[in-house]
């Protein structure tokens, strides 16, 4: 009886040479196939490992090189930032950029500053003051006018109007 599978053949019909040379060809092919199989994996973790390597050298640089690279911008920003300020709050130069806003604003802070310093009288205040001004501005003035008149009217009619009734001493109008 002969009890075959597909590929393989029983052992009764071979030689022990035959026998030999399969299982050294069998050798041989797994040998081949397992040195393959070999070349391949150590290709992988070669890629792998320099990819690896790759990686952590760039983390290495960029760690390396990122706090000087920020520590110089900060610097950077912090002398602009310095700059600017003291450019923004140095008041002589901006009188002589501008010297006619300077003064128009220092008038508005002393008119404020006085406001402020003082306040306004009450309206009672400035009506008292006012009547004795008013009414002895209004006399003088007359006054002037009336003695003008006197000696421009003496000068021109010599007689026609008394000397006494034109140019009173009283401080009103017409000397009355």
């Amino acid at each position: 009886m002969e009890n075959r599978s597909e590929g393989l053949t029983m052992t009764t019909d071979k030689t022990p040479e035959q026998i030999e040379h399969e299982m050294s060809q069998t050798r041989e092919s797994i040998t081949e196939k397992v040195a393959a199989l070999e070349s391949q994996v150590v290709g992988t973790v070669k890629t792998a490992a320099d990819t690896l390597t790759g990686t952590v050298e760039a983390i290495k640089s960029v760690v390396t090189t990122a706090p000087a690279a920020v520590s110089e911008t900060v610097k950077n920003s912090v002398a602009a930032v310095t700059e600017s300020v003291r450019h923004t709050f140095d008041i002589s130069s901006r009188v002589r950029e501008n010297p006619w806003a300077s003064l128009g604003v220092s008038t508005g802070l002393g008119f404020l500053t006085g406001l402020l310093v003082f306040p306004q009288r009450p309206t009672a205040l400035v009506t008292d003051w006012a009547v004795p001004i008013t009414w002895f501005s209004r006399a003088a003035t007359f006054s002037v006018i009336d003695s003008r008149v006197c000696s421009i009217s003496r000068s021109i009619s010599s007689g026609v109007f008394s000397s006494a009734a034109c140019c009173s001493t009283s401080g009103s109008p017409g000397g009355r």
